[in-house]
């Protein structure tokens, strides 16, 4: 494979791993909590591409218990070496404004 070709797939893998980041972020499996928190979502969706995984920063926004939420929120969804299937991912999120929004701590 020459290295312009290796380029293109390189791309191509890009292309498809952000297009499953996406479709992820989108769907009801993604959200855990969606029982609790059914109209949860992601928003201001920015990506980031390494080699092998692709870290999403985001909004989460939503409403629990009557409450409205904002939530700035990170996501790394690790993909098998070179392949297009998620095979592992790490949510990180501020806690401490998340539970202070829904009442559930005092400032």
């Amino acid at each position: 494979m020459s290295g312009n070709d290796a380029r293109i797939t390189a791309e191509n893998l890009t292309k498809q791993r952000l297009d499953i980041v996406r479709a992820h972020l989108e769907s009801a499996g993604y959200r855990p909590g969606c029982t609790g928190f059914p109209d949860e979502r992601a928003e201001n969706v920015h990506y980031h591409v390494a080699e092998d995984s692709v870290v999403a920063e985001f909004d989460l926004l939503g409403t629990a218990t009557g409450r409205n939420f904002t939530v700035r929120s990170a996501a790394c969804f690790v993909f098998e070496a070179g392949g297009d299937r998620i095979v592992g991912e790490r949510r990180y999120f501020d806690r401490v404004s998340y539970f202070e929004q829904l009442g559930l701590l005092t400032g």
